[in-house]
């Protein structure tokens, strides 16, 4: 049973008994059962070690499990080592009895991460964001980041995802000032939406670092001592000219006593 988790709201006191099963309908003994909510989102990585322990329990030998949902909106996530399941809230509000959720066995993503020309990037993070939930009402309930740190020759493996459509992003530290508080600044480089199977791995190649661009840098400076370009940060920003905004027409005398079709036709 969770610890602390009634409370007043339109699923207050609702007591779930929850059955996980494989694919064969075989009852899947010690799969995690997490609960997110807006207070404590769920964390779908997460299979060892949960950031709320007070929101998790852990199927018996017969896949059961009998808990209370919190008083607020809630989404709950049962992993395992052999797959994933998901229940909204939409689901359960009008299911009465036991719920019985199936698990689907996880998918993995494997890629290399290189920069514009082609070289592998090794020790950098790459992010992957599940489209499951990514777009979903829910979203605040359920955290669906996980982060990889690319080897010597730019591997990442991500090896359990819920299968369907990911996204996969470079997350770079990019230096953006002197002072210590803008540093470094983390952004999301280079993304690639990637379809994932049950039980199958999906493997790709992920270029990050943008384009290469060359040029020569000239600096005219009243200083006589040269300055240091390893340390010189350059920002290039594209120029273009703005379109020149049309004449402004003004309106007929006569404008005010006009029908609203004439008018329409006169803006037309």
């Amino acid at each position: 049973r969770f610890e602390d988790l009634s409370g007043p709201s339109w699923l207050s006191g609702r007591t779930i008994e929850l059955r996980v099963v494989d694919a064969d309908q075989r009852p899947v003994a010690g799969a995690m059962v997490q609960v997110g909510s807006v207070e404590k989102s769920a964390h779908l990585p997460t299979l060892d070690s949960p950031r709320y322990p007070d929101r998790v329990a852990e199927t018996d030998a017969n896949g059961r499990l009998r808990f209370e949902l919190p008083g607020e909106f809630a989404v709950v996530v049962i992993t395992h080592a052999h797959g994933v399941a998901f229940i909204d809230p939409e689901e359960l509000f009008d299911h009465r009895g036991e719920w019985t959720a199936q698990i689907e066995p996880w998918a993995a993503v494997k890629g290399v991460l290189v920069d514009a020309q082609g070289r592998a990037l090794p020790e950098e993070t790459v992010e992957l964001t599940t489209g499951r939930w990514t777009e979903h009402a829910l979203n605040p309930l359920l955290d669906t980041h996980y982060r990889v740190t690319t080897d010597a020759r730019g591997v990442f493996e991500f090896p359990r995802v819920p299968p369907g459509q990911v996204r996969i992003a470079h997350r770079m530290k990019t230096p953006t000032g002197s002072s210590d508080q803008y540093r470094n600044v983390v952004r999301l480089g280079r993304s690639l939406v990637v379809h994932t199977e049950p039980s199958g791995t999906s493997e790709t190649r992920l270029r990050g670092g943008g384009q290469l661009l060359r040029g020569r840098l000239e600096v005219e400076t009243l200083y006589e001592a040269p300055i240091d370009f390893r340390n010189v940060l350059v920002r290039i920003v594209p120029r273009f000219e703005p379109k020149a905004a049309p004449a402004r027409l003004s309106k007929p005398d006569a404008f005010a006593a006009w029908t609203d079709e004439k008018r329409a036709a006169w803006h037309s």
